[in-house]
């Protein structure tokens, strides 16, 4: 493994654009062409200190069987990550083709071997020689397929070492999507031993090169690869609360059902809550957030309030990266107040701060006015203690699993679970409760129906063989809505088709960005609610929405910083009605310092906590 970070780099796809496909009628985005390369949006420099990991040993695996079973046994991280690829598989030697197919990419280039890396002993690399040319002077190429196939398919995010290199633009780094066409390229901008990040946007990284393109008189490895599995969206930043959901609520394009269930809210501000998320991808409820992490893996997962799960890996000393560029919170590494290594503090853009304790267990919510929670763990309780008076104590069973709470009156709720642990029940301090069903007969941990305190079902839901949502509805066929996947996993225009109470169709297209699906075109009935309030929407390469048209064709067009903070705003652009927008952000705060509007300027300040103090109106149409 090659031992010291120099330098990072993140690569977005520009702003994506959209066409309409003449042959199928289905809508699709437009290519990125080579001409659309972009550059590096972020450059980290750690310090030469910082150490990814001590070089290791070859394994020596003697038969082809025993590296194969040692590949094999590396499975998936369960964060829609591969393991880290660290070249100590096999024996060092070993011809490199198609020996890591089982976890998804196949290997080519110049009679690619794994062998030392001289400039650390004991650390393999792959390298390649060209014919009649030097050790590690040969191409590399990788093209990403599903797990064990040779079936074709592209990541949204990969990671990977390349080293030691003398001379500044000395190698090229070419990546391609599905059709062969060029995403991006880059050169080395530094010497040493380098590590970079890239992101494959709307379309995905199928294949990459990598080669020498002047003197470069060490030649170059590539090592501590590791990517999204192939073909495969980040499904948990798909769980919980979207932008667009439908009927009780079920996210259309992927079919997950997310139900959000508030047991108790406080009245102070910044209120205690005892909440409970489920989400059928994953067949589970979530009742507090965690980062959950595990030595030596190549990321880490934070668990939302709603079940959503974001990918963090880390990069550098302190900090980590998102694998979601539309994700703004950021998070880094924790200390306390003897600088040791507490665990992990995750800051909201609203200025939320989230501790995590060492085991990945929330420690403290404290908001921006310094209002707080306090998580205190015991063998049988969780408290969770409000800044301002009051607590909620949650109880444990022996195996961990919470099994009701006391609110700060001392009233008790308490939960049912079943065999495998999901919530049956909820029985609250005045007599109400509900009743959770579990009847689908592939998946018991399928929720399909809720009933109240008196045993009256009041919300039903049905599935199809893939775990995705097919009806939504209440008690006597009340608002029941349908989902049709037909065209789910369309190659080139996946869109779901969903039909309300009325009987009226909704066609949602969509777009992966990053991993994630977001809804581009709507066709059908127009809506007031979520995204059908708008016929179509482009992205800037962050995956931020960068305009949007509804269904009289008026276009909105934004402008935004890396935050995701609308810096402009410009409404019914390209009409004699366009007018536009624009908000200067506090630097420390996700708060306005100055919005100006045609004819109205308005200015606001804040204390050292971000609290307001003042709003000042100007009339700029007055002469």
């Amino acid at each position: 493994m090659l031992p010291v970070v120099f330098t990072g780099l993140s690569l977005l796809l520009p702003a994506i654009a959209f066409a309409q496909s003449s042959s199928s009628g289905l809508s699709t985005p437009t290519q990125v062409s080579p001409v659309q390369e972009v550059g590096p949006d972020l450059v980290i420099q750690p310090s030469a200190a910082q150490v990814t990991g001590q070089p290791s040993a070859s394994k020596n695996l003697s038969t082809t069987a025993d590296a194969q079973s040692a590949i094999q046994s590396t499975g998936t991280t369960g964060i829609n990550f591969s393991k880290l690829i660290t070249f100590d598989e096999f024996a060092q030697g070993t011809v490199i083709s198609s020996n890591y197919q089982n976890v998804g990419i196949l290997f080519g280039g110049s009679e690619l071997k794994i062998i030392d890396d001289i400039s650390s002993a004991n650390s393999p690399v792959l390298g390649g020689t060209p014919p009649g040319g030097e050790l590690l002077e040969g191409d590399i190429t990788g093209q990403f397929v599903i797990p064990g196939t040779t079936t074709p398919a592209p990541v949204y995010r990969m990671t990977w070492d390349i080293g030691y290199l003398n001379e500044v633009g000395s190698v090229e780094m070419e990546f391609f999507g599905p059709e062969g066409q060029l995403l991006f390229s880059l050169l080395n901008n530094q010497t040493g031993f380098l590590k970079y990040s890239a992101s494959g946007g709307s379309i995905g990284i199928a294949s990459w090169r990598f080669h020498i393109v002047s003197t470069e008189t060490a030649g170059f490895g590539v090592d501590n690869l590791y990517y999204s599995i192939p073909g495969q969206d980040d499904l948990d930043r798909e769980k919980g609360e979207i932008a667009c959901s439908q009927g009780n609520p079920v996210n259309p394009g992927v079919g997950n059902k997310y139900q959000m269930e508030t047991d108790y809210q406080g009245s102070r501000p910044f209120p205690l809550k005892a909440t409970r998320a489920y989400n059928s991808i994953g067949g589970s409820w979530q009742i507090l957030p965690k980062f959950s992490y595990v030595p030596g893996e190549v990321a880490g997962q934070l668990i939302r309030p709603d079940g959503k799960g974001l990918s963090y890996f880390p990069y550098g000393g302190v900090e980590w990266r998102t694998t979601s560029p539309e994700m703004t919170g950021r998070l880094s590494l924790a200390a306390d107040e003897t600088g040791a290594i507490s665990g992990w503090r995750f800051t909201t853009l609203d200025d939320q701060v989230e501790l995590y304790d060492t085991a990945g267990r929330i420690a403290s919510i404290t908001q921006r006015s310094g209002i707080s929670h306090t998580y205190t763990y015991t063998e049988n309780e969780i408290n969770v203690t409000h800044s301002l008076g009051g607590s909620l104590i949650y109880t444990l069973n022996t195996e961990g699993v919470i099994t009701g709470f006391t609110d700060p009156a001392g009233n008790l709720y308490n939960y049912s679970h079943s065999a495998n642990g999901l919530i049956t029940g909820v029985s609250y301090p005045d007599g109400g409760g509900r009743t959770y069903h579990y009847e689908d007969r592939n998946y018991d941990d399928l929720l399909t129906g809720i009933s109240d305190a008196n045993g009256d079902r009041f919300a039903t839901w049905m599935y199809d063989n893939r775990r995705r949502a097919i009806v939504s509805e209440h008690s006597s066929g009340a608002e029941r809505t349908t989902f049709d996947y037909s065209y789910t996993d369309h190659p080139s225009s996946p869109q779901t088709v969903v039909t309300n109470a009325l009987g009226k169709d909704t066609s949602y297209h969509y777009i992966t960005v990053n991993g994630a699906r977001k809804v581009f075109l709507v066709r059908g009935h127009a809506t007031d609610n979520c995204v059908a309030a708008n016929q179509s929407y482009g992205f800037n390469a962050k995956a931020f929405i960068a305009s949007k048209t509804d269904w009289k064709g008026n276009v909105t067009a934004y402008l935004r910083n890396n935050k995701g903070q609308e810096l402009s705003r410009t409404e019914a652009q390209g009409s004699p009605q366009e007018r536009t927008i624009t908000t200067q952000w506090h630097p420390t705060f996700n708060l306005p310092l100055k919005i100006t509007e045609p004819g109205k300027e308005t200015t606001f300040t804040y204390d050292t906590q971000g609290n307001r103090l003042g709003r000042s109106i100007i009339d700029t149409a007055t002469p």
